[in-house]
């Protein structure tokens, strides 16, 4: 997937300050605790995800406010300053699980609930029986309104956008691989994001922004 356009102000942002937080690790400990509530160990962080039960078809459709926390060349500053996008959510029944559909709406900064720009929709993601899914998204545009560091339009390219979704999760989470593309090259690699629904038009504030359920900034600050 690709997070469209100049991200020269955000990126440049993110290179200059490191940050300490751990968004892979933590999507771990999510699996880890996912694990244990199923009976199923977890061997020390290693081997499949999984659910002790997925939704059914249906179950969890509707619109999640989807927040995306870009590690930047290793760097984890910009995790509580996260891209929002408004997720609209579609299953259907298949024979190893549930497909989903989902339509990635980018949202202004100011109030992280009015559109902007393109959506972009994501057709075909496999559900497997673990709840476990992998997509390698195609091409989505970010303007620079939705931007919250430095207001420049963006352009990544995501090759892994990867979770967890299990039937009694109170949000969903996971992690997300790739590398920007312009204005210079750098990798995004161990990304977090999370999704919380949407109820009665009501916007979680602040969102989540990883399996950890660690806070994004409140608005205006």
């Amino acid at each position: 997937m690709t997070l469209h356009r100049s991200v020269a102000g955000f990126f440049a942002v993110a290179w200059l300050s490191a940050g300490c937080a751990d968004p892979e690790g933590a999507y771990e400990d999510f699996v880890e605790r996912r694990k244990a509530q199923a009976g199923q160990g977890g061997q020390g962080g290693q081997g499949p995800t999984t659910c002790d039960e997925i939704p059914a078809a249906g179950e969890i459709d509707g619109e999640y406010l989807f927040a995306l926390s870009a590690r930047v060349g290793g760097l984890d500053n910009n995790r509580d300053n996260p891209i929002m996008l408004l997720n609209t959510v579609t299953t259907t029944a298949s024979a190893d699980g549930l497909t989903m559909s989902w339509v990635l709406q980018p949202l202004l900064v100011t109030d992280r609930k009015t559109p902007t720009g393109d959506a972009l929709t994501l057709s075909g993601i496999a559900v497997d029986a673990e709840g476990k899914y992998d997509s390698n998204p195609e091409e989505l545009n970010v303007p620079g309104d939705a931007n919250p560091l430095s207001g420049s339009p963006i352009t990544a390219d995501l090759t892994s956008l990867r979770g967890l979704i299990c039937k009694d999760a109170q949000f969903f989470c996971g992690n997300a691989d790739g590398d920007v593309s312009k204005p210079i090259p750098l990798s995004v690699d161990g990304s977090s994001f999370a999704m919380e629904k949407v109820e009665a038009g009501v916007y979680p504030e602040p969102p989540k922004t990883d399996c950890s359920g660690a806070l994004a900034k409140p608005l205006g600050s």
